[in-house]
């Protein structure tokens, strides 16, 4: 992609930095695992940072790695545990949630052979 086509989509200075509707970097890395949106694990071989994002799984509970995230995206089952505070009738309880953690499962496009691109769900139904 040149930088005359990126201009469309991202931003590119201060100034277009607050453009509604463009994209805007939120994380430079060399390496990422995206299972679905929301879903995601980017590393950095520079400063070894990492970003990460999983609905539904807390971080802090869940010890989640790079490995985790790739057995997510070959198939493999990731169990993970929620523990928390609730209230029942008036009175706080302590809650303990286990739950299918990541998952590669994707209902809103149909995911080619290649893992990589997508098709309408339409044409596979």
């Amino acid at each position: 992609m040149s930088l005359k086509q990126g201009k469309n989509w991202f931003a590119w200075d201060k100034w277009s930095n607050r453009e509604p509707g463009l994209f805007k970097q939120e994380f430079q890395g060399n390496r990422g695992i995206a299972l679905c949106s929301k879903c995601y694990y980017m590393e950095s071989e520079e400063k070894s940072k990492t970003k990460m994002s999983s609905k539904g799984v807390s971080q802090r509970q869940n010890n989640l790695t790079w490995k985790r995230y790739s057995d997510a995206l070959n198939g493999g089952e990731d169990k993970a545990t929620n523990q928390g505070f609730r209230m029942v009738k008036g009175t706080l309880r302590t809650y303990q949630q286990h739950k299918l953690g990541l998952s590669a499962y994707y209902d809103k496009r149909w995911v080619l052979s290649d893992g990589i691109h997508t098709e309408p769900i339409e044409y596979h139904i």
